[in-house]
């Protein structure tokens, strides 16, 4: 996301930050990524397998994007941005 610049979605996960992490004060980059690292967390405490784990297979990720709306991610995500998500939750 910040690869490619897109100041909307980065102003989103900043508002998530703010509202996720207990501070009230911060940048925008302190927010985002407090945010993100509180996501991996939730993963981990709620022991969220990863794909492989959960018996996805690594020839159906070009499929999985294809056909996927992420209508409930703030932004919506180029194909090699969702690539490189799906391939790192594979294990």
């Amino acid at each position: 996301m910040r690869k490619n610049g897109n100041a909307e979605a980065l102003r989103k996960y900043a508002t998530l930050g703010r509202l996720f992490l207990d501070r009230k004060e911060g940048s925008d980059d302190f927010f985002i990524d407090g945010f993100i690292d509180r996501l991996y967390s939730i993963s981990e405490e709620i022991k969220l397998p990863g794909l492989k784990t959960a018996g996805a297979d690594k020839n159906d990720f070009e499929t999985i994007i294809k056909n996927t709306e992420c209508k409930n991610n703030p932004v919506r995500l180029p194909f090699e941005e969702l690539l490189e998500i799906l391939q790192r939750r594979y294990f």
